[in-house]
């Protein structure tokens, strides 16, 4: 048997095991979410690419519950409710900590803090982001057999795996809006959707953004989208053995924001936004391998990328119901944050009665920093960046102090983008 066949066959056998190992390790972790999308590298399919900031404040709140059997206490700031007839809708500020996480960054309100006053469904990307378009996977898993010669269908199905064509794994959408928070995954038919916990309400994709509509009838239109570009610079693995490789931004996450509520009466309440970017280093990751199996395959090196985050993102700034003329305002300092530059903390929230230009009452914040141990004032803004998450202070009602915050400061914040 001459030495080309022989590495023929060892690259087969390399391959067969690669295929069995990875299906099974998506099969077993309900990885169900594969789709065609513009083919990557293999190993890129096990990244994950949370949605904005802003975004995942709000998100947060579906992903680990605000309760006392998490040791979470429910900390909230009421600022006002719209009522309707059939329907009320609150605008407050909410505190969800559950540590501080290295990567996490703070939201316009302050870390910890989110504005729950409209509504989001965040996406969590894993792999490739999901297109609504079905997905390849097999119906009955247990039967899988990639066999190139007996079973050629599910031979390409995990081919196209290894070669990055198609995305198992499903991203998870985190919501939040008028007090319910949870998240929903698709199902392999694309066009149905799961709410986890599992709750009663109607779930829709359209062209627009995403309907809603809960138990009561009530109707949430998620109709207007923030974007996350990624980029990623990484060294070594599959196929990278001993160069460096950059790719080119693609949209990574997404978030759509709620934009209109209508009640089974015809009565509604209107969201506006305004748009704001920035740009930010993400958490570096690092994709281990170790050889497990002979045959002669050649070990892998280990992977590392750091991604950097184009954010095209959306805020609040007025909630309007025409039935009672109540109109929220939010208003954003001019200066940049000095935790995410090219973002704003939220200055105050103002509220008016119909036609009105003096708000019936105001609400002020006022922020400063928690700092990493090594904060430099005079360090590059990009390193200021890192060593500093937003803090509220203090909340004043009609220039009266309302609220007044301390936080445990004896141990001081890891640096974003730090192992230690």
């Amino acid at each position: 048997m001459g030495k080309s066949v022989i590495t023929a066959l060892k690259n087969r056998i390399c391959l067969k095991k690669a295929i069995i190992y990875l299906l099974t390790v998506v099969i077993l972790s309900v990885s169900w979410n594969g789709k065609l999308f513009a083919q990557v590298s293999q190993q890129d399919l096990f990244n994950v690419f949370a949605p904005s900031p802003e975004a995942a404040s709000l998100a947060k709140f579906g992903e680990i519950p605000v309760n006392l059997y998490a040791g979470i206490p429910n900390i909230t700031l009421p600022i006002y409710t719209f009522k309707l007839r059939d329907f009320s809708l609150p605008v407050r500020l909410r505190y969800n900590y559950t540590g501080m996480k290295v990567d996490e960054i703070a939201s316009s309100v302050g870390y910890g803090w989110a504005l729950e006053a409209g509504g989001v469904i965040a996406a969590t990307v894993h792999g490739l982001p999901d297109g609504f378009t079905g997905r390849p996977i097999p119906e009955e898993p247990w039967l899988f057999n990639p066999d190139y010669y007996n079973n050629k269908s599910d031979y390409d199905i995990a081919q196209g795996v290894i070669d990055g064509v198609y995305d198992v794994e499903p991203d998870e959408f985190f919501y939040n809006f008028a007090g319910r928070s949870g998240k929903f995954v698709t199902g392999t038919e694309a066009s149905k959707f799961y709410p986890i916990p599992y709750r009663g309400m109607v779930i829709e994709k359209n062209s627009n953004g995403f309907l809603i509509t809960d138990e009561n009838g009530v109707k949430y239109e998620f109709y207007l989208k923030g974007s996350v570009f990624t980029s990623q610079v990484c060294e070594g693995g599959q196929g990278h053995q001993s160069i460096s490789d950059v790719s080119p931004p693609e949209v990574s996450s997404g978030s759509w924001y709620l934009t209109r509520i209508v009640t089974p009466n015809g009565s509604e309440i209107q969201l506006n936004y305004e748009s704001y970017g920035y740009t930010y280093e993400g958490m570096p990751s690092v994709q281990k391998y170790e050889l497990k199996i002979g045959y002669g395959c050649a070990s892998i090196e280990n992977r590392e990328c750091t991604p950097t985050h184009q954010v095209f993102e959306k805020r609040l700034a007025s909630i309007y119901s025409p039935a009672t003329g109540v109109k929220v305002r939010f208003f954003y300092e001019s200066s940049d944050r000095k935790d995410l530059p090219g973002a704003n903390a939220l200055k105050s929230i103002k509220v008016y009665h119909g036609d009105s230009q003096v708000p019936a009452t105001y609400f002020n914040l006022t922020h400063d920093y928690f700092y990493a141990d090594g904060y430099n004032s005079s360090d590059p803004q990009e390193e200021q960046a890192k060593e500093s998450r937003l803090k509220l202070i203090s909340l004043t009602e009609r220039d009266t102090l309302a609220y007044k915050f301390t936080y445990n400061s004896a141990i001081e914040i890891p640096a974003r983008g730090s192992f230690g």
